[in-house]
């Protein structure tokens, strides 16, 4: 966790990456993926300086800090004072309002409200980009990056809304230096997406998949030698590229390192930081889900050890909470991993996600709130057992109900994730969600909901004629796909249903920390930590959808 030293005499002889994050996405935590490398790197690669940017955090900053009357977006109906305030609440937890339900809920929606600015980023950026004319915040950006005399320059892309800021900074720095560009990011996991950079130079290359061991050999000059697995090199416009391999062994990885990044500075009174047990996906059949292809189908994991070494580090620099980034933690990991931080006598609180598997009996999941976890997020996605088949979730919704009960009673909290509109579903059926809803709300904390759309490479994508698709086309966002079927709802029905269904999703707030349409999961830990009492009475009437 030492922070390197720069301008040293020593420093001076060393070669210099730079590794960005650009906007957005929420700034409530750091980012896990840049800090990964630059742990790495700096661990296996001694002759390299590193340097990580979080743009994220710093473009939410200058929104804070310069929006005034003159400058508000259009969209914006609320006044400035109230917006300051929001942010610094949940910057430093003012008093007691971050954890005083009304108040804490008014400038949850205020900040909600503000944070509708991103919408714009892609109609201000995309001509930006396209003509090479920069917004200040973008040129500044590269002002910064190349101040550091960078050898090569990384930039991450984790979410379809940093395409544009990641394009632009690109093109700020290669219409500026001559400087290697090496893209990764879980928008990579499969190639470069169709038309990323509009025929201008944005990349050298590009990292598929985990991107310690390619980034390392790009950094070694490897690609010299031939092409690197992960690795997409682009000459002349030209790609070639060669299939990742995944390492198998996690602990030799190493730890992030998140000391370039100022971690009182994020969107949350109380650091919030990632920990990772395993990468992939143990189960890797759902239907809908593409996730786990970044990880080459693979389960790798940890060795619990390690993970409660780096806890432990963490907690030495007063940091006790935390979210675990794995994709999903099965029942067994999750006994171990929870037994660990009871035996090591950690007193830290996290959240995870998991699946409703009846291994997830009474004596486990009391280890698991023993063990500080607040709350857990389960794959819930449909309460009609017909449609969890065909999305080969392996779950049932009898068993998820008996399991949220006993998750509660255990002192847990219960979030819940709902699709709506998966192919063939009829009306019906996601009532029949809906009613799962209402029938547990005592035992349901929180609704997070989407509208179905398929994912590229995913299964209802690869075979789409088991799923009823008779046709399907891209979306504006990269690899995403509308389509129609011959069964179930249409798309406008799917739409429909789901705005009837709204009220009662949104009203399952047990807790401030989701208002309205806005979810801050790391908020969400910090006030079931605080709050252990029974959380407020529902009033989430059944209702039909119309």
């Amino acid at each position: 966790m030492r922070k390197q030293g720069h301008g040293s005499r020593q420093a001076a002889k060393k070669k210099n990456l730079v590794l960005a994050f650009p906007p957005y996405t929420l700034p409530m935590s750091p980012p896990l993926g840049v800090c990964s490398l630059a742990g790495y790197i700096r661990r296996t690669l001694p002759d390299w300086n590193v340097r990580v940017f979080d743009f994220n955090l710093d473009w939410h900053r200058l929104f804070f800090d310069s929006l005034g009357p003159s400058r508000r977006p259009s969209s914006l109906t609320i006044d400035d004072t109230n917006l300051r305030y929001a942010a610094e609440l949940f910057h430093t937890g003012l008093a007691e309002d971050f954890h005083q339900r009304a108040r804490y809920l008014h400038f949850a929606q205020v900040w909600g409200l503000a944070m509708r600015q991103p919408r714009f980023l892609r109609k201000n950026l995309e001509p930006a980009f396209l003509s090479g004319k920069m917004p200040d915040y973008i040129r500044h950006q590269a002002d910064r990056v190349l101040e550091e005399n960078p050898d090569i320059v990384g930039i991450s892309v984790c979410y379809a809304l940093q395409r544009w800021p990641a394009l632009c900074l690109a093109r700020e720095i290669a219409q500026r230096s001559s400087i290697p560009l090496v893209m990764g990011g879980t928008v990579f996991s499969d190639g470069v997406p169709k038309g990323w950079g509009a025929g201008h130079r944005v990349a050298d290359y590009v990292v598929m998949g985990a991107g310690e061991q390619p980034l390392a050999a790009i950094l070694e000059g490897k690609v010299n030698d031939g092409p690197i697995p992960g690795v997409v090199r682009i000459v002349d416009g030209k790609a070639s590229s060669a299939a990742p391999i995944h390492e198998s062994d996690l602990d030799s990885l190493g730890t992030p390192d998140f000391s370039d990044l100022p971690l009182d500075r994020y969107y949350s009174p109380q650091p919030v930081l990632p920990i990772t047990t395993s990468r992939g996906c143990y189960w890797r059949r759902c239907a809908f889900c593409s996730h786990f292809q970044s990880s080459g189908q693979v389960y790798q994991l940890r060795s619990i050890e390690a993970v409660i070494d780096e806890l432990r580090e963490h907690v030495m620099l007063g940091v006790r909470h935390f979210y675990l980034a794995d994709s999903v933690v099965s029942p067994s990991r999750f006994r171990r991993f929870a037994q660990a931080i009871v035996d090591s006598g950690l007193k830290i609180h996290y959240y995870a996600m998991a699946r409703a598997e009846k291994a997830f009996d009474r004596e486990l999941l009391d280890l698991i709130s023993r063990s500080g976890c607040r709350f857990i997020l389960w794959g819930l996605e449909s309460g009609n057992q017909r449609v969890l088949d065909l999305m080969d979730k392996g779950i049932s919704a009898e068993t998820t109900e008996t399991i949220l009960q006993t998750s509660r009673e255990v002192g847990l909290r219960n979030h819940v994730f709902v699709i709506c509109g998966f192919p063939t579903e009829t009306r019906q059926e996601f009532q029949d969600t809906i009613d799962f809803l209402v029938k547990n709300k005592e035992n349901i904390d929180v609704v997070h909901r989407a509208i179905f759309s398929m994912e590229e490479n995913s299964l209802v994508h690869r075979f789409p004629e088991k799923f009823s698709i008779n046709d399907f086309w891209p979306k504006a966002t990269p690899r995403l796909f509308d389509f129609t079927t011959t069964k179930g709802m249409t798309r406008a029905e799917v739409k429909a249903a789901f705005l009837a269904a709204r009220p009662t999703m949104l009203s399952f707030s047990g807790h401030p920390s989701v208002p309205g349409d806005f979810k801050f999961r790391e908020h969400c830990l910090l006030h079931y930590a605080k709050n252990s009492e029974e959380p407020p009475k529902h009033e989430s009437p059944s209702m039909r959808l119309a």
